[in-house]
């Protein structure tokens, strides 16, 4: 599912920046973005990225950097106080004016040097928890509200499902007796003239042959499918998975459906099954 989140966490002067991105994907498939002097951090945000999202292409984007810029002025005092030294002395001997101003000094080469502040990677390392936990938060709650709607369509193709199984039983019940009737025709038809067959055996070849024909135990394990779908889709767990697994089932039961049956009708409803089962698989590739 698609999401967004975005978060930015100042700890001990250092300041975490993270977005998140995430699209449908069959499986987690994470894109991390951080900048070299930090990418040895790179497993660390992928393990947190694993905690709030099970499936979907998701992209990091993170920024680590000193709260200030990084870089401060510092002055050697040391130096300082022997270049004042020195000009008082000067000043002294060569009869000069010993005013000397704070400005003038900072002109020394060397006196004033900028220093790069070095980033802890302990403190790194729990801004950017903190960071990327607060940014899934966000791209969780999207996510959430996606698969709400999502779960109302899923739950009306169910219902679109269980309404065409209906109708494949009532003409599954029609088809057995027409069935029946068609065998017996020819059997009569195939028949010499004088000769009568024993009622008791083809009373049970027929039985065989609508035996066959029978998709009462398909439509059993089909509607026990959709009610453990439905279920599924009323967790709060990964179930993405699962819903993959019981549309492979339903598909293999309307194959079943569809094969044993001679009826035209049958077919037709066979096809719109597998319409909606293909629907819905589309739609649980975006399903955790």
């Amino acid at each position: 599912m698609t999401g967004f989140g975005a978060a930015e966490v100042t700890r001990n002067g250092i300041l975490v920046k993270v977005e998140l991105r995430s699209v449908n994907h069959r499986f987690f498939d994470p894109s991390i973005r951080i900048s070299r002097d930090w990418s040895g951090l790179e497993s660390t945000v992928k393990d947190l990225l694993k905690e709030g999202v099970a499936r979907g292409r998701v992209t990091a984007s993170v920024d680590v950097a000193a709260e200030s810029g990084g870089e401060r002025l510092v002055i050697d005092e040391t130096l300082a106080d022997e270049y004042r030294t020195v000009l008082r002395g000067l000043a002294e001997r060569h009869g000069l004016d010993p005013t000397l101003r704070a400005f003038e000094l900072l002109q020394v080469p060397d006196l004033v040097r900028r220093e790069t502040r070095v980033l802890e990677e302990a403190d790194v390392t729990a801004a950017l928890g903190d960071a990327v936990r607060e940014a899934l938060a966000q791209l969780e709650s999207m996510r959430a509200r996606e698969g709400q709607a999502l779960a109302k369509d899923l739950s009306a193709r169910l219902e679109r499902i269980e309404a065409t199984l209906d109708r494949v039983e009532a003409e599954a019940r029609g088809a057995a007796e027409a069935q029946r009737d068609r065998l017996r025709e020819r059997v009569q038809a195939l028949v010499p003239d004088g000769v009568t067959p024993d009622p008791e055996r083809l009373a049970t070849e027929i039985a065989l042959l609508a035996e066959k024909a029978d998709v009462t135990e398909e439509l059993v394990r089909f509607r026990a499918h959709d009610r453990a779908f439905a279920s599924f889709l009323e967790s709060g767990d990964p179930v993405g998975k699962r819903l993959d697994f019981l549309l492979q089932e339903m598909n293999r039961e309307a194959n079943t459906i569809g094969s044993k049956s001679s009826s035209a009708a049958i077919a037709h409803l066979v096809v719109e099954l597998k319409e909606e089962i293909e629907r819905l698989r589309e739609q649980v590739q975006n399903i955790e």
